[in-house]
């Protein structure tokens, strides 16, 4: 029920300013003006309304207004270069008709920053943070922060029913952080080809974890990096940041000139190392070092910093950057396999001007604390006086969210499994990888409740032999569902294969991909899959089971396949296909045939050699833009009942209020299927890492709410690692 908002909003006030206060985020909030005036609704939503001193109410007409969303532009008053973000107070009257929120940072002349929030339970107020470094998304070509002047906050429709939501206390927080976190948005230009996941969730935890010590912080992007950016602060932290803009080099330069410090992971972009007084010596892959233990963490030296601790550990350090021992270059950590042991490879250096670690951060809760407030004391001893008021109070909250884990309710009869990629497998295959064998890895799996796994063996080029890992499988009675991915190559193709790969639609030769209309390759690919098969795993789980994309493949035999098809000769191939509506839409049935025909094959023939055996796929989270963009029509799979199970590859999706109206779009593709539904859940492709445990469980709940019978997680990595413990303590404990 909603109460008067004016005493509510105070209330409100009080509670969320000192709970601000304690969280450490920010130096400084200011309350910035909230009035209709303000607030001009855009595509059609209607006109805000005052419902009391300072509250807003936004509504949304689904059941009369059309559009996909409904969305409102506020205008700000203050420069947000130096602030870390906005926060509010906002409560959804009914959840149910909305799918999702987004809010997005307007800047002048065009561009925005954009992220989502998820609000409280309905009728219930919920305080919204949105930090900038949130907002990582861009669209178009925004400004700088400086020339933000408002925020969009958008409801999209999740259906038809009218709800409206309320508005009130804005407030502009954290300005003069203590440390600046830079996160990689030049970067990740410079690297189209590395996961952008990777540029945002270092940014974020490493924060986070900043903020969890006690000491503010700001997250800021690589090309705002300047002079006043840096005004007040005494450490500058860059997570992962292979390349800086030549400009804020030169910012961080003039920075350490006046006795500022920098803190860099990993991968030094040019001119960090000498900003630093740093020299790379090597880069260092485990995979290449079988001599070597793998590497779990780093031990101290006698160098050490105060209070660092003994030993730090990091269980993702598969690849890591060696810096030459030079003068200056004094070694506080080596890395250092199970036994702790220090080898001679340097892990954490200092110079005089900061500190270089050459693994990417990844430890954060206790021992991650420890080892920044080591870092953090060693840069400002004034820091130090507030550390233990702030782990008392991490602590603390770490306690609560145990407490909530340990609150929610198992449910038994259950799938859950995990997908492990071929570079997990050929690690553990190895023996090359933290868990040492398939026994620990699948052990810990089970452990903490979970019930299937679909190793990666197979591509359209090579497969491995997977006993080891069914053999784990059948000790812990874990279901094994070999997957395979089917057109690409790992390693590339024999010289048989020339003529057989696909081709673009500008008529470039893509040899890495197999042309699906190909009889050959059809008959070549379901040998493979029909092989999987014997060797009586629980299934098999087709995966890249489509075209790359719309531009695939337009070769000489698709021409000659598709023209018989169609009854005639076509003057002007390619273009022809996409000049007459009638022909594209014939063109993309084409295509779908072809990727059908490989499920239809592979199902038929396992289902007749290898009956007990069962038949799933990996699919796009929609069926609707699928086949025309790269022919894969997973609906008429199910009807046709070709597979036993599907899996839609939800994974790009934290916010679990989302999440669930995505995964109930795909109930309309099951009717008169027999194919159960069980969607992915993407932890390792979540850009923020900051709630991985409470979105994983929160998705697993949504799965629950909707009625399926399970679900599966991409993938087997560190994130998954350290929050599958979490679920054993309450929604997965049998």
């Amino acid at each position: 029920m909603y109460r008067e908002p004016l005493i509510a909003g105070n209330i409100v006030r009080i509670l969320l300013t000192a709970l601000l206060s304690v969280m450490s985020f920010s130096s400084r909030a200011d309350a910035l003006a909230l009035n209709v005036e303000q607030i001009l609704p855009k595509e059609g939503s209607p006109e805000p309304k005052l419902v009391s001193a300072g509250v807003i109410e936004l509504g949304a007409p689904f059941s009369t207004n059309r559009n996909s969303r409904v969305k409102w532009d506020v205008a700000l008053t203050c420069n947000l270069k130096r602030m870390s973000g906005i926060s509010f107070d906002f409560m959804s009257r009914d959840n149910e008709p909305v799918s999702s929120f987004s809010l997005y940072f307007n800047c002048s002349g065009g561009g925005c920053y954009s992220t989502s929030f998820v609000p409280g339970r309905s009728g219930e107020w919920k305080r919204v943070v949105i930090d900038k470094s949130l907002a990582r998304r861009i669209e178009g070509h925004p400004a700088g922060w400086d020339k933000v002047s408002s925020f969009t906050i958008a409801a999209w429709r999740g259906g038809t029913n009218d709800t409206s939501f309320l508005l009130s206390n804005l407030e502009a927080y954290g300005l003069d952080p203590e440390v600046v976190v830079v996160r990689g948005n030049y970067a990740m230009k410079q690297m189209p080809r590395e996961n952008p996941v990777n540029f945002h969730k270092f940014t974020e935890g490493m924060t986070k974890i900043i903020r969890d010590c006690g000491v503010t912080a700001s997250a800021v992007p690589d090309y705002d990096l300047d002079d006043e950016q840096l005004i007040g602060a005494k450490l500058v932290v860059l997570p992962f940041n292979p390349y800086v803009p030549d400009k804020s080099v030169s910012a961080l330069r003039r920075f350490c000139e006046n006795g500022g410090k920098v803190f860099a992971c990993y991968l030094l972009a040019k001119g960090v190392d000498e900003v630093l007084g740093v020299k790379r010596d090597h880069y260092y892959v485990a995979a290449k070092h079988p001599e070597n233990p793998p590497f779990v963490g780093f031990c101290r030296t006698a160098l050490s910093v105060p209070e660092q601790p003994q030993f730090f550990p990091d269980n993702d350090a598969d690849g890591l950057v060696v810096l030459a021992e030079t003068d200056g270059c004094e070694v506080l950590g080596r890395w250092a396999g199970a036994d702790h042991k220090p080898s001679p490879v340097p892990a954490f250096v200092r110079t005089a001007r900061g500190y270089h670690y050459g693994g990417a951060w990844s430890t954060y809760g206790s021992p991650g604390r420890a080892m920044m407030r080591a870092i953090l004391g060693d840069v400002n001893p004034a820091w130090k006086t507030g550390f233990a008021d702030a782990e008392r109070r991490a602590c603390d909250s770490e306690r609560r969210q145990a407490n909530w884990f340990a609150s929610q309710p198992a449910k038994k009869g259950e799938w859950r499994a995990i997908c492990c990629t071929w570079s997990f497998c050929s690690r553990i295959d190895r023996g090359n990888s933290p868990f040492g064998s398939w026994d620990n890895a699948i052990r810990f799996l089970k452990d903490n409740g979970l019930n299937g796994v679909l190793p990666n063996y197979a591509y359209a080029d090579v497969e491995h032999n997977p006993d080891k890992c069914m053999e784990a499988c059948r000790k812990y009675d874990v279901e094994c569902h070999l997957w395979k991915i089917c057109w690409e190559a790992h390693e590339g193709f024999p010289k048989g294969f020339k003529g057989r790969t696909v081709v673009t639609f500008k008529g470039k030769s893509e040899p890495m991909f197999m042309c699906p209309s190909d009889p050959l390759n059809l008959a070549a690919e379901t040998e493979m899959f029909v092989r999987l098969a014997h060797l009586n795993p629980t299934g098999i789980h087709l995966d890249y089971i489509r075209y790359m994309d719309k531009d695939q493949c337009f070769c000489s035999g698709c021409r000659a396949a598709f023209e018989k098809r169609i009854g005639r000769k076509l003057d002007n191939w390619p273009e022809d296909v996409r000049k007459s509506p009638r022909l594209e839409k014939e063109w993309d049935a084409f295509r779908c045939d072809n990727i059908t025909a490989l499920v239809r094959t592979v199902s038929k023939r396992v289902r007749s050699e290898c009956p007990g055996v069962r038949i799933s796929a990996s699919v796009f989270h929609t069926n609707e833009g699928a086949p025309h963009g790269v022919g894969q029509d997973w609906g008429a799979w199910c009807r046709e009942g070709l597979l036993d199970f599907v899996c839609p590859m939800d994974y790009y999706i934290s916010n679990h209020f989302a999440f669930k109206g995505l995964v109930r779009s795909h109930f309309g593709y099951f009717r008169d299927s027999t194919a159960k539904l069980r969607p992915g859940i993407g932890i390792t492709c979540w850009q923020s890492t900051l709630d991985d445990k409470e979105n994983l469980i929160e998705q697993i709940k949504a799965v629950r709410a909707l009625g399926l019978d399970g679900f599966y997680i991409f993938d087997y990595s560190f994130r998954a690692v350290c929050a599958l413990p979490a679920l054993r303590m309450g929604l997965t404990a049998e």
